[in-house]
């Protein structure tokens, strides 16, 4: 499977696209309207092994580019903020995932024990 969106694997699915290296990241972006700037996150996505980060990064730093900057006057802050992290990384949701995802089998492994 070659989805983006997480909600379209299993758990099981995704804990072994995980396993093999994948990542579940985020891609900040502001959108800017004069006087109001909002900061936003993208979707969670889902990368797999081998597969390019920056590339999956360029549509939220073209919203950035055409929108960021023109909030007066936190646009011109908050932009430059968000398109460095997006296209120098992206932030990785993985590791919170899989804490989260191994509370779950815990909890479920002991409902099923009792």
């Amino acid at each position: 499977m070659t989805s983006k969106n997480p909600g379209d694997y299993t758990n099981k699915e995704l804990c072994a696209v995980i396993e093999r290296g994948g990542r579940l990241v985020i891609y900040p972006y502001c959108i800017s309207l004069i006087v109001v700037t909002l900061r936003r996150h993208s979707p969670v996505h889902v990368v797999h092994p081998g597969q390019s980060r920056f590339g999956m990064s360029l549509p939220w730093a073209l919203i950035l580019f055409s929108l960021g900057w023109w909030g007066i006057p936190w646009g011109i802050f908050f932009t430059p903020m968000a398109l460095w992290r997006a296209l120098s990384g992206d932030i990785d949701l993985t590791d919170e995932w899989r804490n989260n995802y191994d509370d779950a089998v815990r909890a479920e492994e002991a409902g099923s024990v009792i």
